[in-house]
Protein backbone atom coordinates (compact mmCIF):
# COMPACT_ATOMS: atom_id res chain seq x y z
CA UNK A 1 0.00 0.00 0.00
CA UNK A 2 1.25 3.46 -0.93
CA UNK A 3 -0.45 6.51 0.64
CA UNK A 4 0.05 10.17 -0.19
CA UNK A 5 -1.10 12.77 2.36
CA UNK A 6 -2.10 16.33 1.45
CA UNK A 7 -2.11 19.44 3.62
CA UNK A 8 0.19 18.13 6.34
CA UNK A 9 0.94 20.84 8.90
CA UNK A 10 4.19 21.11 10.83
CA UNK A 11 2.46 19.99 14.04
CA UNK A 12 1.17 16.86 12.29
CA UNK A 13 4.55 15.68 11.03
CA UNK A 14 5.83 14.05 14.26
CA UNK A 15 2.71 11.88 14.57
CA UNK A 16 2.86 10.97 10.88
CA UNK A 17 6.54 10.05 11.08
CA UNK A 18 5.83 7.90 14.15
CA UNK A 19 3.02 6.13 12.29
CA UNK A 20 5.36 5.51 9.35
CA UNK A 21 7.94 3.91 11.63
CA UNK A 22 5.26 1.62 13.09
CA UNK A 23 4.01 0.55 9.63
CA UNK A 24 7.10 -0.15 7.52
CA UNK A 25 4.99 -2.14 5.05
CA UNK A 26 3.15 1.06 4.02
CA UNK A 27 4.87 3.67 1.85
CA UNK A 28 3.88 7.18 2.97
CA UNK A 29 4.74 10.54 1.41
CA UNK A 30 3.21 13.92 2.04
CA UNK A 31 3.05 17.60 1.19
CA UNK A 32 1.91 20.81 2.83
CA UNK A 33 -0.10 21.59 -0.30
CA UNK A 34 -3.84 20.91 -0.18
CA UNK A 35 -5.59 18.72 -2.74
CA UNK A 36 -6.64 20.65 -5.85
CA UNK A 37 -6.61 19.98 -9.57
CA UNK A 38 -3.19 21.63 -9.63
CA UNK A 39 -1.75 19.21 -7.05
CA UNK A 40 -3.42 15.94 -8.07
CA UNK A 41 -0.33 14.66 -9.87
CA UNK A 42 1.69 14.70 -6.63
CA UNK A 43 -0.15 11.47 -5.78
CA UNK A 44 0.76 9.73 -9.04
CA UNK A 45 2.04 6.24 -8.32
CA UNK A 46 0.16 5.94 -5.03
CA UNK A 47 -2.89 3.81 -4.18
CA UNK A 48 -4.64 6.10 -1.72
CA UNK A 49 -4.66 9.66 -0.46
CA UNK A 50 -5.19 11.22 2.95
CA UNK A 51 -6.80 14.66 3.01
CA UNK A 52 -8.50 17.33 5.10
CA UNK A 53 -11.93 18.82 4.38
CA UNK A 54 -10.62 22.09 2.96
CA UNK A 55 -11.99 22.19 -0.60
CA UNK A 56 -14.79 20.61 -2.61
CA UNK A 57 -13.97 17.16 -3.96
CA UNK A 58 -15.95 17.48 -7.18
CA UNK A 59 -16.49 14.97 -9.96
CA UNK A 60 -13.76 16.73 -11.95
CA UNK A 61 -11.26 16.37 -9.11
CA UNK A 62 -12.26 12.78 -8.36
CA UNK A 63 -11.94 11.87 -12.05
CA UNK A 64 -8.43 13.32 -12.11
CA UNK A 65 -7.52 11.18 -9.08
CA UNK A 66 -9.01 8.07 -10.66
CA UNK A 67 -7.01 8.72 -13.83
CA UNK A 68 -3.73 8.47 -11.89
CA UNK A 69 -4.78 5.27 -10.14
CA UNK A 70 -6.04 6.46 -6.76
CA UNK A 71 -8.56 4.01 -5.31
CA UNK A 72 -9.16 5.22 -1.76
CA UNK A 73 -9.67 8.60 -0.05
CA UNK A 74 -9.25 8.92 3.71
CA UNK A 75 -10.43 12.15 5.31
CA UNK A 76 -8.73 12.96 8.60
CA UNK A 77 -11.81 14.84 9.79
CA UNK A 78 -15.43 14.03 10.56
CA UNK A 79 -17.30 15.98 7.88
CA UNK A 80 -17.81 14.49 4.42
CA UNK A 81 -20.23 17.01 2.89
CA UNK A 82 -17.50 18.32 0.55
CA UNK A 83 -17.34 14.98 -1.27
CA UNK A 84 -19.41 14.34 -4.40
CA UNK A 85 -20.47 10.85 -3.35
CA UNK A 86 -22.41 10.20 -6.54
CA UNK A 87 -19.23 10.68 -8.53
CA UNK A 88 -17.15 8.80 -5.95
CA UNK A 89 -19.45 5.78 -6.21
CA UNK A 90 -19.47 5.92 -10.00
CA UNK A 91 -15.68 6.02 -10.08
CA UNK A 92 -15.34 3.17 -7.58
CA UNK A 93 -13.70 5.09 -4.72
CA UNK A 94 -13.57 3.89 -1.14
CA UNK A 95 -14.07 6.90 1.15
CA UNK A 96 -13.45 6.91 4.90
CA UNK A 97 -13.44 9.51 7.68
CA UNK A 98 -12.70 9.66 11.39
CA UNK A 99 -15.67 9.10 13.74
CA UNK A 100 -14.71 12.02 16.00
CA UNK A 101 -11.85 14.17 17.16
CA UNK A 102 -11.54 16.63 20.03
CA UNK A 103 -15.25 17.04 20.85
CA UNK A 104 -14.14 19.04 23.89
CA UNK A 105 -12.43 21.67 21.72
CA UNK A 106 -15.51 22.23 19.56
CA UNK A 107 -17.88 22.24 22.53
CA UNK A 108 -15.68 24.73 24.38
CA UNK A 109 -15.45 26.95 21.30
CA UNK A 110 -19.23 26.97 20.87
CA UNK A 111 -19.82 27.81 24.53
CA UNK A 112 -17.24 30.61 24.38
CA UNK A 113 -19.14 32.04 21.40
CA UNK A 114 -22.43 31.70 23.26
CA UNK A 115 -21.00 33.47 26.29
CA UNK A 116 -19.61 36.28 24.13
CA UNK A 117 -23.02 36.80 22.54
CA UNK A 118 -24.90 36.75 25.81
CA UNK A 119 -22.43 39.15 27.43
CA UNK A 120 -22.35 41.37 24.29
CA UNK A 121 -18.55 41.17 24.41
CA UNK A 122 -17.87 42.59 20.96
CA UNK A 123 -19.92 45.81 21.29
CA UNK A 124 -18.72 46.21 24.89
CA UNK A 125 -15.08 45.90 23.79
CA UNK A 126 -15.72 48.56 21.14
CA UNK A 127 -17.15 50.89 23.79
CA UNK A 128 -14.24 50.35 26.17
CA UNK A 129 -11.78 51.03 23.35
CA UNK A 130 -13.42 54.46 23.06
CA UNK A 131 -13.18 54.94 26.85
CA UNK A 132 -16.95 54.60 27.18
CA UNK A 133 -17.45 52.61 30.38
CA UNK A 134 -21.22 52.95 30.61
CA UNK A 135 -22.85 49.57 31.09
CA UNK A 136 -26.15 50.24 29.31
CA UNK A 137 -27.37 49.41 26.77
CA UNK A 138 -24.79 46.62 26.39
CA UNK A 139 -25.97 44.79 29.49
CA UNK A 140 -25.08 41.13 29.37
CA UNK A 141 -27.26 38.15 30.14
CA UNK A 142 -26.09 35.66 32.76
CA UNK A 143 -25.76 32.08 31.57
CA UNK A 144 -27.34 30.76 34.78
CA UNK A 145 -30.53 32.63 33.91
CA UNK A 146 -30.84 31.17 30.41
CA UNK A 147 -32.58 28.13 29.03
CA UNK A 148 -30.24 26.73 26.38
CA UNK A 149 -31.56 24.38 23.72
CA UNK A 150 -29.12 21.77 22.43
CA UNK A 151 -29.98 20.28 19.04
CA UNK A 152 -27.98 17.08 18.65
CA UNK A 153 -26.63 15.17 21.64
CA UNK A 154 -23.73 13.29 20.10
CA UNK A 155 -20.17 13.54 21.37
CA UNK A 156 -19.94 17.32 21.00
CA UNK A 157 -23.46 18.11 22.15
CA UNK A 158 -22.98 16.12 25.36
CA UNK A 159 -19.72 17.95 26.15
CA UNK A 160 -21.53 21.26 25.63
CA UNK A 161 -24.28 20.17 28.02
CA UNK A 162 -21.69 19.44 30.72
CA UNK A 163 -20.18 22.91 30.25
CA UNK A 164 -23.60 24.54 30.49
CA UNK A 165 -24.33 22.66 33.71
CA UNK A 166 -21.17 24.19 35.16
CA UNK A 167 -22.56 27.64 34.38
CA UNK A 168 -25.84 26.74 36.06
CA UNK A 169 -27.92 27.10 32.90
CA UNK A 170 -31.12 25.16 32.36
CA UNK A 171 -30.63 22.82 29.40
CA UNK A 172 -33.24 21.26 27.14
CA UNK A 173 -32.29 19.03 24.24
CA UNK A 174 -33.65 17.39 21.14
CA UNK A 175 -32.23 14.49 19.18
CA UNK A 176 -33.93 12.12 16.78
CA UNK A 177 -31.87 9.39 18.40
CA UNK A 178 -31.80 10.20 22.15
CA UNK A 179 -28.84 9.19 24.29
CA UNK A 180 -30.12 6.60 26.83
CA UNK A 181 -28.16 8.05 29.76
CA UNK A 182 -29.34 11.58 29.03
CA UNK A 183 -32.89 10.38 28.50
CA UNK A 184 -33.01 9.23 32.11
CA UNK A 185 -32.29 12.81 33.26
CA UNK A 186 -35.43 14.16 31.57
CA UNK A 187 -33.44 16.66 29.49
CA UNK A 188 -35.15 15.87 26.19
CA UNK A 189 -38.20 17.68 24.83
CA UNK A 190 -40.63 15.96 22.49
CA UNK A 191 -40.02 18.10 19.42
CA UNK A 192 -37.97 20.89 17.93
CA UNK A 193 -41.02 23.12 18.29
CA UNK A 194 -40.93 22.53 22.06
CA UNK A 195 -37.23 23.39 22.16
CA UNK A 196 -37.75 26.57 20.11
CA UNK A 197 -40.52 27.70 22.43
CA UNK A 198 -38.45 27.25 25.59
CA UNK A 199 -34.91 28.24 24.59
CA UNK A 200 -33.33 31.65 25.15
CA UNK A 201 -30.33 30.36 23.22
CA UNK A 202 -29.90 27.49 20.77
CA UNK A 203 -26.73 25.58 19.87
CA UNK A 204 -26.54 23.20 16.91
CA UNK A 205 -24.53 19.95 16.87
CA UNK A 206 -26.01 17.93 14.01
CA UNK A 207 -24.52 16.86 10.66
CA UNK A 208 -25.22 18.70 7.42
CA UNK A 209 -27.14 15.82 5.86
CA UNK A 210 -30.05 16.56 3.47
CA UNK A 211 -32.59 15.95 6.25
CA UNK A 212 -31.07 18.82 8.26
CA UNK A 213 -30.67 21.27 5.37
CA UNK A 214 -31.96 24.72 6.42
CA UNK A 215 -33.13 23.35 9.76
CA UNK A 216 -33.17 26.95 10.94
CA UNK A 217 -35.43 28.86 8.55
CA UNK A 218 -38.24 31.41 8.52
CA UNK A 219 -40.80 28.91 9.80
CA UNK A 220 -38.64 27.65 12.67
CA UNK A 221 -37.52 31.18 13.63
CA UNK A 222 -41.14 32.27 14.08
CA UNK A 223 -41.48 29.57 16.75
CA UNK A 224 -38.53 30.91 18.76
CA UNK A 225 -38.45 33.43 21.58
CA UNK A 226 -37.81 37.06 20.76
CA UNK A 227 -34.12 37.86 21.15
CA UNK A 228 -33.03 34.24 20.78
CA UNK A 229 -29.28 33.64 20.45
CA UNK A 230 -28.17 31.00 17.92
CA UNK A 231 -24.76 29.32 17.83
CA UNK A 232 -23.87 27.06 14.91
CA UNK A 233 -20.47 25.38 15.01
CA UNK A 234 -21.71 22.42 12.99
CA UNK A 235 -22.40 22.86 9.26
CA UNK A 236 -23.28 26.00 7.33
CA UNK A 237 -26.19 24.46 5.46
CA UNK A 238 -28.13 24.00 8.71
CA UNK A 239 -29.13 27.66 8.45
CA UNK A 240 -31.05 29.44 5.72
CA UNK A 241 -28.80 32.49 5.81
CA UNK A 242 -31.31 34.86 4.23
CA UNK A 243 -34.03 33.84 6.69
CA UNK A 244 -31.68 34.20 9.66
CA UNK A 245 -30.55 37.66 8.53
CA UNK A 246 -34.19 38.67 8.12
CA UNK A 247 -34.87 37.41 11.64
CA UNK A 248 -31.96 39.42 13.03
CA UNK A 249 -33.05 42.54 11.16
CA UNK A 250 -36.61 42.20 12.47
CA UNK A 251 -35.42 41.89 16.06
CA UNK A 252 -36.79 38.36 16.40
CA UNK A 253 -33.27 37.01 16.65
CA UNK A 254 -30.90 38.55 19.15
CA UNK A 255 -27.56 37.49 17.68
CA UNK A 256 -25.81 34.71 15.82
CA UNK A 257 -22.43 32.96 15.85
CA UNK A 258 -22.05 30.95 12.66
Amino acid sequence: MKVFAYGIREDEKPALEEWKSQHPDVTVAYTQEILTLATVDLAKGFDAINVLQLTAYSEELLTALANIGIKSISLRNVGTDNVDFTAAKKLGFRVSNVPMYSPNAIAEHSMIQLSRLLRQTKPMDAKVAKHDLRWAPTIGREMRMQTVGIIGTGNIGRKAINILKGFGAKVVAYDKFPNPALQETGIYVDSLADLYAQADAIALYVPGIPENHHLINKKSITKMKDGVVIVNTARGNLLDTDDVIAGLDSGKGGCLSH
